[in-house]
C-alpha cells in the first residue's frame, strides 16, 4: 500500500505513518542510467533502456521519484555544473560537462532551480575574496535538491 494513513482514525491528523511501496525495478535502473549518463537523454532511449513504454516509464517514474525523468536529469545536470563551479571551473567548462548546450542554457536553469546565476553562485560558495571552500558532498540532496526517494 502506497501513502501515508493514520494508524487510528481517532488519531490526531498530524500523526500520519508513511508506507512506501518497494522501488519499481525499471525506475532503479531508469535512475541508473540518468545518474550515469554526461548528458541529456530523451524519453525515447530512456524507455528504451529500461524497457518499459514511455508514457508508463514516465508516470511510474514520477510517482516514485516524484519528478518525471527530465526534470531529474537537470537537477542531476545542475548539481554537477554546481561541484564543478565550486572546483574551479568556468562557467561555461562547467555548462559544457555538465551536459548544457552552452552558458546561457546553464544559467537559464541554474537561476530558475537556485534563484541565481551561476557566478553568484560561485561568488557565495568561494566567497569574495575566493578563499572559501566548496561543498564537500556531492550528494544531491546536500545541495538542495531534495528528491523524493532518494
Amino acid at each position: 500500500m502506497t501513502g501515508c494513513t493514520r494508524p487510528n482514525p481517532a488519531a490526531p491528523a498530524t500523526r500520519r505513518i508513511c508506507v512506501r511501496a518497494p522501488a519499481h525495478p525499471a525506475v532503479v535502473r531508469a535512475r541508473a542510467y540518468l545518474d550515469a549518463s554526461a548528458g541529456p537523454v530523451s524519453l525515447d532511449v530512456l524507455a528504451g533502456a529500461v524497457r518499459l513504454s514511455k508514457s508508463h516509464l514516465a508516470r511510474l517514474f514520477r510517482n516514485q521519484v516524484g519528478l518525471p525523468p527530465h526534470a531529474y536529469s537537470v537537477r542531476l545536470r545542475i548539481a554537477k555544473a554546481c561541484r564543478l563551479l565550486a572546483d574551479g571551473v568556468p562557467i561555461a567548462e562547467a555548462a559544457q560537462a555538465a551536459g548544457f548546450a552552452d552558458q546561457s542554457h546553464l544559467t537559464r536553469h541554474f537561476k530558475g532551480r537556485l534563484g541565481l546565476t551561476p557566478g553568484a553562485y560561485v561568488r557565495t560558495v568561494l566567497g569574495a575574496s575566493g578563499l572559501g571552500h566548496p561543498p564537500e558532498s556531492n550528494n544531491v540532496q546536500d545541495l538542495g535538491f531534495g528528491l523524493a526517494g532518494s
